[in-house]
């Protein structure tokens, strides 16, 4: 227990040190714990899980091919509130197929552990934390991230009630996104859910991140007729 408050305290200093925002607490997070990259993700109406913070070569390539996806440990923890460490991130699962597929593919290896992001019933989104080297997580290691993901959540609703914009502001590609899939909704005159899926579909298709797709669409040099005959891959566990 004395190790996982010392971690927590140094969580606080760091996370004040870096400028108290949501991009400090990803750093503050591979300062503190045993891992080499972090991410904090956002659930966003229809778009879903996206991350608003990362840090780490490897947690960047991850979250991009499970936000493509819309399936993997984040997503499972966000819908369970179950923390969810995968060992080995090419391990097969059933529950997200398409995500596994995706890291093998990319020659992807490691570890990755998905902590919700949670306050009673209100989900809020995920912390994820990642090791290069295959393995379980420490129970220690777990553990601390459980109390750091506690303080997170309390800084997001903090910040709401506040509106703070350092933990508030969505990153420039969700709202590339959103943009993206607002023209494929009044060209194709498809619904909210189904524009995102297209675009997810779009993005496994072209071998690209949906961020890519969203800035090709927007600049038109991908049309979106592309995304007509795009179907949505099935996020086992979603």
């Amino acid at each position: 227990m004395a190790q996982i408050d010392r971690m927590t305290e140094r969580f606080g200093s760091a996370l004040r040190l870096g400028g108290g925002d949501i991009s400090a607490a990803c750093q503050a997070c591979v300062q503190v714990l045993p891992v080499r990259g972090a991410a904090i993700l956002i659930g966003e109406r229809h778009l879903g899980l996206w991350p608003w913070s990362v840090t780490g070569d490897n947690a960047a390539r991850i979250e991009g091919l499970q936000a493509v996806a819309g399936a993997g440990p984040a997503v499972y923890a966000h819908a369970t509130g179950i923390p969810v460490p995968l060992p080995d991130v090419t391990t097969p699962c059933p529950r997200w197929p398409e995500f596994a597929a995706a890291v093998t593919r990319e020659s992807i290896t490691g570890a990755m552990v998905s902590i919700p992001l949670r306050l009673g019933m209100a989900r809020l989104g995920t912390l994820d934390l990642f090791d290069p080297d295959p393995g379980m997580p420490a129970p220690s290691t777990i553990a601390a991230a459980r109390r750091i993901a506690a303080l997170v959540t309390a800084e997001l609703v903090s910040a709401q009630s506040a509106r703070a914009p350092g933990w508030l502001t969505p990153p420039p590609a969700s709202v590339s996104i959103h943009q993206a899939a607002g023209m494929v909704i009044a060209h194709l005159n498809v619904g909210a859910a189904d524009a995102y899926a297209r675009l997810r579909a779009l993005a496994a298709r072209q071998g690209l991140t949906l961020s890519e797709v969203a800035e090709r669409i927007i600049a038109r040099r991908l049309p979106i007729a592309a995304a007509l005959d795009a179907r949505p891959p099935n996020p086992h566990g979603d």
